[in-house]
């Protein structure tokens, strides 16, 4: 069991060496990838792989001390922008077939750049997605703080990068991996309506095969809220096919790799997952040798 924990060990810190993030004790337990935490003194365990050093708290690999101080900087500049955001979260919660505002991304890590945008995920009311689409655009827009597809200065932007209503929760099968299990266990709530806590955790049970230890023993699968803001006629329906409608055809010239889909919307300007996963292989090939050889 100690040989395996070594394991889990250096790949999850494999994987969050990609973002020149070093780790606590309490984060690579909670994000240990793999296997769950049995119990095993972890600080021994982790004394026991070289290559693995410690310093102020954090555990990093060796020759990459540097991501300490950046990581520490990382976390005040993050502090305003979620400020920031949430700061406009009040602004577009008051839509009413808004459910769930969360930041994600590096943000959700406080781990965000000075010139980062600030990624949202919006979780709407069924049948209703891309009418709450229309208005969070346009209220951002009135305040200037939109972030355009082509934009090149997007510091403290807002980048409106998904969107799913409640029917819609659970992520199609070819998503179902390491990246989207970290996206959704690190992403942080600013507003939540009653019914909706740590709803996408409870809509993707799939995500404790990644990371078992990031999800609650005893987590209660998500049931529909009996209650619904009454946004259901055929004048809403309307409304939402036409706000449809007018959106493809507005970016019908800038489409790029956007995933647009029933109850499913991403729109961020570039899709990580294949360079993130693929950062994590090539970890993976060379740390995990790494300690068969040392």
């Amino acid at each position: 069991m100690a040989y395996q924990l070594q394991g889990a060990i250096i790949k999850t810190l494999s994987y969050s060496d990609i973002f020149n993030y070093p780790l606590t004790l309490p984060e690579i337990k909670k994000y240990l990838i793999g296997l769950r935490f049995s119990g095993l003194d972890l600080s021994v365990q982790l004394g026991k792989i070289p290559f693995i050093k410690e310093k102020k708290g954090y555990y990093y690999f060796y020759g990459r001390q540097e991501i300490i101080s950046a990581r520490i900087s990382k976390q005040k500049n993050s502090l305003k922008k979620i400020r920031l955001a949430k700061k406009f979260a009040r602004l577009l919660f008051f839509i009413p077939a808004v459910k769930l505002i969360a930041v994600t991304g590096n943000l959700a890590m406080l781990s965000a750049d000075i010139n980062d945008d600030i990624d949202l995920l919006i979780l709407t009311q069924k049948r209703r997605i891309w009418l709450t689409r229309l208005f969070c655009v346009l209220i951002l827009k009135i305040f200037g703080v939109y972030r355009q597809p082509a934009q090149s200065e997007v510091s403290d932007k807002i980048c409106l990068n998904m969107f799913l209503d409640e029917e819609h929760l659970l992520l199609p099968a070819e998503e179902r991996d390491l990246y989207s299990a970290h996206e959704i266990v690190q992403m942080k709530p600013l507003l939540e309506r009653a019914g909706y806590e740590n709803i996408m955790q409870r809509s993707n049970p799939w995500i404790e095969k990644f990371l078992p230890n990031a999800i609650p023993k005893k987590i209660v699968p998500y049931r529909k809220n009996s209650f619904s803001v009454p946004l259901f006629s055929k004048l809403f329906d309307f409304l939402e096919i036409s706000a449809q409608k007018f959106q493809l055809f507005y970016m019908r010239h800038s489409r790029t790799s956007e995933v647009i889909r029933s109850g499913y919307l991403r729109f961020h300007p570039k899709d990580a997952r294949v360079h993130i996963l693929k950062s994590y292989r090539d970890r993976l090939n060379k740390y995990l040798h790494s300690r068969y050889t040392s």
